[in-house]
């Protein structure tokens, strides 16, 4: 007379074998890197210029990236996590052209963008590098400036592995 294993032992070696399972392909939280891709419309044009820096509320790295004339960017290499989402546009606004293009030694540059505070590992900012101040300024859109700021944005997105795409929409 053969005896089989008793039920338990088989339940716990399937639920064992499943969490195994899961650690390999990431289901631990880890996950593949993403690349995030999309478009910023404020009222629903786009964004001309400026940049946007992915902040995560979990520890994890940060990213920025800068805006398009046509108000794409893309950020890649973000690990999943849920992240608040700034926005600035000051480094294009007229007045920052006008003064840096004037300032000895700073070769028309508007100052470098400084990531908001939480996001000091943020990699990723371009500074804009038109050969003329006045075609940086025709690049500025005013957006209210609670986009800035991490601890006043609203905008919050949770990120996945892999590849997708978020249009990041200003009110």
């Amino acid at each position: 007379m053969h005896v089989s294993p008793p039920r338990t032992w088989r339940a716990g070696f399937v639920s064992l074998a499943g969490i195994v399972f899961a650690m390999a392909t990431g289901g631990c939280g880890g996950g593949a890197p993403a690349t995030i891709s999309g478009k910023v419309l404020y009222k629903g044009a786009p964004v001309t210029g400026g940049n946007v820096t992915f902040v995560s509320t979990e520890g994890k790295m940060s990213k920025s990236a800068s805006i398009n004339e046509d108000g794409t960017y893309q950020i890649a290499d973000l690990p999943s996590g849920t992240f608040k989402i700034c926005v600035e546009t000051e480094s294009f606004r007229p007045q920052v052209a006008r003064t840096m293009s004037k300032a000895p030694g700073t070769g028309g540059m508007p100052p470098a963008y400084s990531a908001p505070p939480g996001a000091s590992e943020a990699t990723g900012y371009r500074p804009p590098v038109p050969k003329d101040p006045k075609e940086l300024a025709s690049r500025f859109v005013q957006i209210p400036s609670q986009y800035a700021k991490t601890e006043t944005t609203d905008l919050t997105y949770t990120v996945k592995g892999g590849a997708q795409t978020h249009d990041i929409e200003l009110k």
